[in-house]
């Protein structure tokens, strides 16, 4: 495993003022790994700022999985409770936008409420 020499998300957010585009880039790293997770039936439970540590380059790794459950491959997600682990990762961020940006996702945007979360 690759050293993390930046610590974890918590304790950078409270030393440091990342750029709107590092925090962009952060909340895709985030939903993407936890997407990736989430396909193989993994169900991470602890998505807390203190479990996603930063690397060299300032990219996030999730590191703490002794809340997560594998599940059959036959469950549904949704009813393991997917929905509300992808809004945990969210929550965990402070995205501080005054307009938030309008990308295209699912519903055509982002949320307001998303970036009203990584500082």
């Amino acid at each position: 495993m690759e050293s993390m020499k930046n610590g974890d998300l918590a304790a950078h957010l409270k030393a440091q003022h990342p750029t709107r585009s590092l925090q962009l880039s952060w909340f895709r790293q985030m939903v993407s790994t936890l997407a990736r997770i989430h396909d193989s039936h993994v169900f991470v439970e602890d998505t807390a700022r203190k479990n996603f540590l930063l690397s060299d380059d300032l990219s996030v790794k999730l590191c703490d999985f002794t809340e997560a459950t594998i599940l059959p491959l036959d469950a549904d997600m949704k009813a393991a409770g997917y929905n509300r682990s992808m809004l945990r990762i969210l929550t965990c961020l402070r995205i501080n936008y005054p307009d938030p940006p309008s990308t295209p996702g699912q519903d055509g945007k982002f949320s307001p409420k998303i970036f009203g979360m990584v500082r």
